[in-house]
């Protein structure tokens, strides 16, 4: 398995979102390009960047136990990451803009997670059951010094965060002893310095 799971990630989010904003823009599309790459040529025309601009690794789950993948392999460690998209409008007038932003907005709030129904197949065939979405908070500095990178002027947009996906180790499976004995054994903890 590789690591093509982060632009099926993508790729289901682009999918949800397209048709969301398809219902009130017809012409309008979802472009996974920066926002620098995915303005329109032609200024009254309109996309929605919805750009993965940053893969941070979850510490929080770091650990998680390997699936057992059968009686005598486990699946190699898996890295759980978080995905940070920006979502921007672009071209056509500032109102169209905001408009796009809000029909983002609502679209993204009305589905707080896709199951693996609406994921790509890739995505459950990986073990990942769903894709849970948060809106970032992030101060207008924050945002600015993105806008800095990109070497574009400052945009209406807003910050999603897609936790956590497992990201396969592109490992083989190791091998491990099956579970012989299902007995549950409990032993009183010794103080420390005894």
């Amino acid at each position: 398995m590789d690591g093509s799971i982060l632009g099926d990630a993508s790729l289901s989010l682009q999918r949800m979102l397209e048709a969301a904003v398809k219902i009130a823009f017809p012409t309008v599309s979802v472009s996974l390009e920066s926002p620098k790459a995915a303005r329109p040529a032609d200024p009254g025309e309109a996309v929605v960047s919805l750009w993965l601009h940053r893969v941070a690794r979850q510490g929080d789950v770091l650990n998680l136990p390997p699936r057992r993948l059968g009686p005598d392999r486990m699946e190699a460690p898996r890295l759980p990451v978080d995905l940070h998209y920006l979502a921007t409008p672009l071209g056509a007038d500032p109102i169209t803009r905001q408009r796009l932003l809000g029909v983002v907005l609502q679209a993204m709030h009305a589905n707080p997670m896709l199951g693996a129904d609406r994921l790509e197949p890739a995505l459950p065939a990986a073990g990942i059951g769903a894709l849970r979405l948060h809106l970032e908070p992030h101060t207008t500095e924050e945002l600015a010094r993105l806008w800095h990178a990109l070497h574009e002027p400052y945009e209406l947009c807003a910050a999603y965060l897609v936790d956590f996906v497992l990201l396969p180790a592109g490992a083989e499976p190791l091998p491990a002893s099956p579970v012989t004995d299902r007995r549950t054994r409990y032993a009183a903890a010794e103080p420390l310095g005894s």
